[in-house]
């Protein structure tokens, strides 16, 4: 092979400039219809040890993320019983929420730069211990921390579409995330209901629902192990040293947009839970970290970055825009009613002698989530019109959000918030 630096080499290239564009604009072409129909995929490619392991990590990673919130949600004031009493319960489920803001943003930059294998398997490792701290703990303080450390771990189960979207063509993507999200049934949809299982049912008791983590855990870190092996830091960079490329990482845009989200998301969460609305916490917490966020966008903006957190240039696409704002809000509903549904549930609609009803319940939530999940997949290639889909369900959700709160503002006159 001749080395390209050459200048006889650079040389032959410019004399040839018809083939090699040919070339190059036909490797392209390639690459553009394997990712989309698939068309050129080596045969037995869907039937190959390394798909289907890979596969399989996603599906049990994202079962153990999602199960970290979804069956301590539901259970909070029983834990608080067990092992408090502490005003400071409900940051058990905040503190998740907090940390996959986080974890998500980081485990797809840093996973972009230094190559995707390592971030999902420590991901595991750290769910594991996270989940190890949090059934062994004596006091909510210490379930605080190990939550923390799942909050974080769930933020590679959750960041299943990055390996989706280099092993799955555009043809089968969406029905490929309908079977990963049959996974999400026993801990996201089930979720109260098995909660209540292991309280009612095992000696440990909630503490059962950590130890269930735990093997879902350990699954995928094996799984992981034995079948991923994305581009490697070599393969993306070629001779680059590493430390080349963690000098030109942005440490400074990551504290501002850590610094930023942790403040704002604490405000919001503290808001009409922990503090009223109106209190000095709430506000300073929310207007800190909105200004820093702001502060932040103009650092990314503004600097001479090589490697920016957040490159600014994703934000002139609408279309890339319009997307995050739906996610972000599909993600703000689900974890705001599998918070605030089940709590709504033991206060007002549970059974003294039937505890169970309420953990049955507290699953409806969940399970409308994921069926129109599943549903919404299924059916968006064959409908076609994907746009026209989301606005129609963006649509319903309004239309019955409204409904809702109209209801419950006719049959509770005098309900307000702080």
């Amino acid at each position: 092979m001749t080395d390209s630096s050459k200048p006889e080499t650079a040389h032959a290239e410019t004399e040839q400039p018809d083939t090699d564009t040919t070339q190059a604009n036909l490797g392209q072409h390639q690459d553009e219809t394997l990712a989309i129909d698939g068309h050129g995929l080596p045969k037995g490619y869907f039937y190959s040890p390394f798909f289907i392991g890979t596969m399989a990590a996603l599906c049990v990673n994202l079962a153990a993320g999602v199960g970290g919130f979804a069956l301590l949600a539901p259970i909070i004031a029983q834990i608080n019983t067990d092992i408090g009493p502490s005003n400071n319960i409900v940051w058990v489920a905040l503190t998740y929420t907090v940390c996959l803001a986080i974890g998500l943003t980081l485990v797809g930059r840093l996973s972009d730069l230094f190559g995707r294998r390592y971030f999902f398997i420590g991901g595991n490792v750290l769910g594991l211990i996270g989940c190890i701290v949090c059934c062994t703990a004596k006091t909510v303080p210490v379930l605080i921390g190990g939550e923390t450390l799942v909050g974080l771990a769930s933020s590679t189960g959750a960041s299943y579409p990055f390996i989706m979207g280099e092993i799955v063509p555009m043809k089968y993507r969406f029905a490929t995330n309908a079977f990963v999200y049959l996974f999400q049934l026993p801990t996201s949809c089930f979720g109260p209901a098995m909660a209540y299982v292991f309280i009612l049912h095992t000696k440990a008791g909630w503490r059962w629902c950590y130890y269930y983590l735990i093997i879902w855990n350990a699954l995928a870190l094996v799984l992981f192990t034995l079948f991923y092996f994305p581009p490697s830091f070599r393969e993306k960079h070629g001779s680059d040293r590493i430390i080349k490329w963690i000098k030109r990482y942005d440490y400074i845009g990551t504290a501002l947009f850590v610094a930023g989200i942790v403040l704002f998301l604490m405000g919001l969460t503290w808001g009409g839970s922990v503090y009223p609305w109106k209190s000095a916490h709430v506000i300073a917490t929310i207007v800190v970290g909105a200004v820093t966020l702001v502060v932040f966008g103009l650092y990314e903006s503004l600097m001479p970055l090589s490697e920016p957190f957040i490159p600014v240039k994703l934000f002139k696409n609408g279309g890339w825009v319009a997307t995050i704002f739906v996610i972000s809000l599909c993600g703000g509903v689900f974890y705001a009613f599998a918070l605030v549904w089940p709590s709504m549930v033991s206060a007002l609609y549970a059974r003294e002698n039937d505890p169970m009803y309420t953990g049955y319940l507290a699953c409806i939530v969940a399970i409308g989530i994921t069926a129109g999940e599943i549903i919404g997949c299924l059916v968006a290639e064959p409908l076609g019109k994907t746009k026209l889909q989301l606005i129609a369900a963006f649509s319903l959700g309004a239309i019955f959000l409204s409904c809702k709160f109209f209801l419950k503002s006719l049959f509770r006159p005098n309900w307000s918030v702080n």
